[in-house]
């Protein structure tokens, strides 16, 4: 609903239609310009009777009838008519809210992106969930609220939680900043974590893909046992992509820094998957990630001769893949490998190698 104000005095109702007793509702407001709005539910008797605290609404006290009174403040004119918007939702009885299934891994979000600021998410079974939803003009995640059959708040969605779900049943979603009106188109992802439908084996070294819609998921198995250290870097797209690793129940187990750092270790319940998406305000596009253990030395590790640091010493060529690098050694290829430093008696030690899972 669109109201307007012209004078800065002016406190505006609306009627809250047919809500009842104990019923849990959420209110929002704000200028379609500038200033801001201020708004509170009321009863009959006018007085505040609850409180918003930003996320798990109101629940309704009294009789009614139910009312939220607003007022704009800290317009540029307060003079001029000020413009701006309503919204009111019951959490406990959602009406209009679409429905919302799980979708697969590797594919664009299994229910269509809409405007509509609140979801039914349609949860098969009690477990751990991706709860993401996507505003497609910036490809960004949206404040997001869970809620259960009473209106109260269950978790929190984003693009690296985990919401986890008691039990199977229609859990509403609610969309955008819990202070303002929302009208962004957003697209829902929402995926199983611990499911592998459009899961891909991930080959030791490079993996491929193509990231095409707003709020794509992509996943990769691991053959990595229970215990091991690995990384998973995208060399070439890291500030493009996001990829987090979970286990067979989609428990999180490291994020991008330790994977990045090559110290992610794999302690739940294997077999183990990286999940990738996206960054925030990324466009989809192709993607690399490369996953390498660094626990064990890979069998095709090579031998670094020993050298000096002379100009006339020997010198070993690492290949990237897109840059070739010429570099001095004195160390071999082996998990405790250390050498003496010409003329010193200090030792350098080797640390952990790498190898392809």
């Amino acid at each position: 609903m669109t109201r307007s104000t012209t004078s800065a005095v002016e406190v505006d109702c609306t009627r809250i239609e047919g809500a009842a007793p104990g019923e849990r509702v959420v209110s929002y407001a704000s200028t379609v310009e500038y200033g801001y709005v201020r708004q509170w539910v009321t009863d009959a008797s006018g007085g505040t009777v609850c409180v918003r605290d930003g996320n798990a609404g109101c629940e309704l006290p009294g009789a009614g009838p139910y009312r939220v009174l607003s007022y704009v403040v800290d317009s540029v004119d307060s003079e001029a008519p000020v413009d701006y918007q309503i919204q009111v939702g019951s959490l406990s009885d959602p009406v209009g809210c679409p429905s919302v299934q799980p979708g697969d891994f590797g594919a664009a979000p299994a229910s269509p992106a809409g405007q509509v600021r609140c979801r039914l998410l349609d949860v098969p079974a009690a477990g751990a969930y991706t709860v993401d939803p996507v505003d497609t003009d910036r490809n960004a995640s949206v404040w997001s609220y869970v809620y259960d059959s009473a209106g109260r708040q269950i978790c929190q969605g984003g693009d690296t939680g985990a919401c986890t779900f008691p039990a199977a049943g229609s859990y509403p979603l609610v969309i955008g900043d819990p202070t303002r009106v929302a009208d962004a188109t957003v697209a829902d992802a929402f995926l199983d974590r611990a499911g592998t439908q459009g899961c891909v084996p991930a080959a030791g070294g490079l993996n491929e893909g193509t990231l095409s819609a707003p709020g794509q998921f992509d996943c990769l198995q691991l053959s990595a046992p229970q215990g091991a250290r690995i990384a998973a870097l995208a060399p070439n797209t890291s500030d493009h992509v996001q990829v987090e690793a979970v286990d067979r129940d989609g428990l999180w187990q490291c994020g991008a820094d330790t994977l990045s750092a090559g110290t992610c270790a794999l302690t739940g319940t294997a077999p183990y998957r990286l999940l990738v998406h996206a960054a925030e305000y990324e466009q989809p596009s192709p993607y690399g990630v490369d996953v390498v253990g660094t626990d064990v030395p890979s069998p095709g590790c090579a031998v670094f001769p020993q050298s000096t640091f002379t100009d006339e010493s020997n010198a070993v060529h690492l290949t990237t893949g897109r840059t070739q690098v010429r570099k001095k050694t004195d160390v071999t290829c082996s998990p405790s490998a250390s050498t003496a430093l010409p003329g010193t008696a200090g030792r350098l030690g080797v640390g952990r190698p790498w190898r392809h899972l």
